[in-house]
């Protein structure tokens, strides 16, 4: 968006929060904005009309320069990969964050993650474990959301294969987020929980589960594994507690959530409850886990309050 300057004494003016006028912090001189002066093109006389009624209009601008915004960035800072495909094909992709996890990479799209599996095995294993994904018959909480939508998949000419799957406009890669406050370190715990916890549910475990394999939404709490699914073994192969070692993950990736490499150093971060669930031996399978942890959020926060994560509160790097 353009700098507005004052037409008495030339100083950046300073946006009201509606976005429907600007004031000089230096002269005093308020004047009103118009949508050509916050760099907003209106496409037609009636909706030009319903912009100026009141708070209407300042959500409506913030809307429009959030989308700006969103476009400049993605103009200056995406970069462009070319891969070709078994049939000749090209296949490009823009991105803006990019991470590996075991032998994939996997890259955040405007609207896409694509995962680029050196083995073409895993790649199969990916695609046929969330095919075979089920939901509980009374799924009142969307657990679909904790899995990839699918929506392409490219052989390429090197063996190697890209899948293509739905981004939530909100959706982050977690590991892109510097430390957080405990309190969002919290709710992320509490979605890598239900996720075990669905994972036992379709008799699958993910032992090696890591940070890089997921994105967050921090407008809606929501966790979603992306990366990871080419790694998933059925219980059943297991002589052993099959459920230990994700269970584990999960307390390492609190602490690196918190910004630290190890769950015995976050005593300083967290309530003490939280951190001795951190550091103690997880319970026998996901749901005991769960409930385990459903008792020490009450030790730790009391009452459930839902807080929002805004992103200059854990700056994305």
């Amino acid at each position: 968006m353009q700098a507005i300057t004052c037409p008495a004494c030339g100083a950046v003016l300073e946006l009201d929060d509606n976005l429907m006028s600007a004031k000089c912090k230096f002269c005093g001189n308020m004047i009103a904005l118009s949508p050509k002066d916050l760099g907003v093109d209106m496409m037609t006389s009636e909706v030009l009309a319903e912009m100026f009624h009141g708070d209407a209009a300042g959500v409506f601008l913030k809307q429009k320069l959030e989308e700006l915004n969103q476009e400049e960035y993605w103009k200056h800072h995406a970069q462009t990969v070319t891969f070709i495909a078994g049939d000749d094909s090209v296949v490009e992709i823009s991105y803006i964050h990019n991470v590996n996890s075991g032998n994939t990479s996997i890259f955040m799209g405007r609207s896409n993650v694509f995962l680029l599996f050196s083995d073409p095995k895993e790649a199969e294993r990916y695609i046929d474990t969330a095919s075979l994904l089920k939901y509980p018959p009374d799924d009142k909480y969307d657990m679909k959301q904790f899995f990839p939508d699918i929506t392409h998949r490219f052989l390429l000419r090197d063996r190697r294969v890209l899948v293509v799957i739905s981004r939530g406009r909100e959706e982050y890669p977690l590991v892109s987020f510097r430390s957080m406050p405990d309190v969002h370190a919290a709710w992320i715990v509490s979605r890598l929980e239900n996720l075990c916890c669905l994972m036992q549910f379709n008799n699958f475990v993910l032992p090696d589960i890591d940070i890089r394999d997921i994105y967050i939404n921090p407008e809606t709490h929501q966790a979603c594994l992306y990366g990871g699914l080419g790694r998933v073994r059925r219980t059943s192969e297991y002589r052993e507690n099959p459920y230990e070692g994700e269970l584990l993950a999960v307390r390492r990736i609190a602490a690196e959530t918190l910004g630290f490499s190890r769950v015995e150093d976050t005593r300083s971060a967290v309530p003490e409850a939280f951190h001795e669930f951190l550091c103690e031996n997880p319970q026998a399978d996901a749901f005991s886990d769960f409930s385990q942890w459903d008792v020490t959020l009450t030790l730790a926060y009391g009452k459930r309050t839902f807080r929002k994560l805004d992103l200059n509160e854990s700056t994305l790097y």
